[in-house]
C-alpha cells in the first residue's frame, strides 16, 4: 500500500469537464461542416411540420437590419436544450445560491449542500456531490402529489 493522503481535486475535474465539453462542441461543429449541412444555434420558433424560422443574417436583406428568414427541411432535429427555474423567495446570486447551470461552471467543491428539487437534475447532482465526499441534503419542492401524476 502506498503512503499519503488520497482526495478529489474538483479544480481537475473541472478543467476536463471543460475540455471534454469543448472538444464535444467542435466535433459536432466539424462533423456538421463535413456533411454540409447547417447549424442554426439560438432559440427559433417552429412553424410547421418542415418549417422553423431564422435570423436573415443578411441573406436577402440588409445585413444588421435584424431581418428574418424561413427554413424549410424534410427532416429537422429539435434540440430543445433546458431553462433554469427560479423559485419564488429565493434569488441566485452565482456564489452561495447557485443554478445548475453556475454548478456546471464551478471549478471549487462545497464541503456541504443542500439540493432543492429531488427531479432527475436535482438527484444526479446529489448523488455526484455525495459520491465526491460532501455532505448532501436534498429537498424536494414539489408537493407529493404533483410529482406521482402519470402521463396520460
Amino acid at each position: 500500500m502506498l503512503g499519503g493522503e488520497t482526495g478529489i481535486d474538483y479544480a481537475k475535474i473541472a478543467q476536463r469537464r471543460d475540455m471534454v465539453v469543448n472538444r464535444m462542441w467542435k466535433g459536432l461543429g466539424s462533423l456538421v461542416q463535413e456533411i454540409q449541412r447547417d447549424l442554426d444555434p439560438g432559440p427559433r420558433p417552429a412553424r410547421g411540420r418542415h418549417e422553423g424560422a431564422g435570423p436573415d443574417g443578411g441573406r436577402g436583406r440588409t445585413p444588421g437590419t435584424g431581418g428574418e428568414r424561413t427554413l424549410n427541411a424534410t427532416d429537422v432535429i429539435l434540440a430543445t436544450g433546458s431553462r433554469v427555474k427560479s423559485l419564488a423567495g429565493i434569488v441566485p446570486d452565482g456564489k452561495r445560491i447557485v443554478t445548475s447551470d453556475d454548478v456546471l461552471r464551478m471549478d471549487t467543491m462545497p464541503a456541504s449542500i443542500i439540493i432543492i428539487g429531488a427531479g432527475a437534475v436535482g438527484s444526479e447532482f446529489a448523488s455526484m456531490y455525495h459520491d465526491l465526499g460532501a455532505i448532501v441534503t436534498l429537498l424536494e419542492y414539489l408537493p407529493r402529489s404533483s410529482r406521482s401524476r402519470t402521463a396520460t
